[in-house]
């Protein structure tokens, strides 16, 4: 009886297990398109990241002219790599206690790259002029401090990356001089 017991519970514990182990119907899947582009055209891209340069410009100029305080203001403008490269020029503010007066301002914004991407960040490099020309540095004694030696429009090669492949809202990657002379 012990035996026939054993049986029984191993038959149905097979049975069980066939019934549950019957083959899923075929996977079918619907073609879905590619996902669309964030941006239109390289041309929408451009004006995008031309338009988070210029409230980077307007941040920057604000927090200089505050000497420096509240940085954290830019983090939601650059990545969080270009932030700690900000915060430690606008720790010199503080350090020196400077302030700016004026704004500066930028033209010649050219498309260099566009990079869009279904899975990752859309990246874009651009060229500007950027001019200081009616930006001055002031310490705490009221003396314009500004550097001569820098030139007050210098061509800079900026790099943007979007949040993710979905966002249409730019961030400052880097920048760096790329011509020193005049543009």
């Amino acid at each position: 009886m012990r035996l026939l017991g054993s049986f029984l519970t191993t038959a149905v514990l097979l049975a069980t297990l066939v019934a549950c182990a019957q083959p899923d119907p075929p996977i079918t899947r619907a073609w879905a398109p590619a996902s669309t582009p964030v941006f239109a055209s390289e041309e929408d891209a451009l004006a995008a990241a031309e338009e988070a340069y210029a409230l980077y410009l307007e941040m920057s100029d604000l927090i200089a002219s505050e000497g420096g305080a509240n940085p954290e203001r830019l983090a939601a403008l650059v990545t969080k790599a270009q932030f700690a490269i900000e915060e430690q020029g606008f720790a010199l503010y503080q350090d020196n206690q400077w302030v700016t007066t004026g704004h500066s301002k930028f033209d010649q914004f050219t498309l260099q790259s566009y990079s869009p991407s279904d899975t990752g960040a859309n990246a874009l490099a651009a060229y500007l002029c950027y001019d200081a020309t009616a930006l001055r540095i002031i310490d705490d004694a009221g003396v314009d401090v500004s550097p001569e030696s820098v030139p007050l429009r210098q061509t800079l090669e900026v790099f943007f990356v979007t949040e993710g492949p979905t966002s249409n809202r730019f961030l400052i990657e880097s920048a760096g001089i790329w011509d020193s002379s005049s543009c």
